[in-house]
């Protein structure tokens, strides 16, 4: 029944040759569809769940305005974040 994958981390990784910034969840997959929610921003859906498992924004540089500020590939692991209380 479909794919169960639980992210665990979020993996940031940039592309200077293209200027995109990954931020993924998960892997990605065959099960995931990109939609252009404006231009240059995209989100990767799972088609079953429609959960949100990654996002690309391209022309990167430009939107940050800094090409020095970014540093990458970073891994959080979710797991290890202390819960949140509120």
């Amino acid at each position: 029944m479909g794919d169960c994958r639980m992210a665990t981390k979020l993996t940031i990784e940039y592309d200077s040759v293209g200027d995109i910034l990954y931020l993924d969840l998960l892997e990605p997959s065959d099960l995931q569809v990109l939609i252009e929610v404006s231009p240059g921003a995209m989100l990767r859906k799972n088609t079953l769940t429609g959960a949100v498992e990654g996002i690309e924004l391209a022309g990167l540089t430009r939107r940050v305005g800094a090409p020095g500020a970014i540093e990458v590939p970073v891994q959080v692991d979710l797991e290890m974040l202390p819960p949140v209380s509120g």
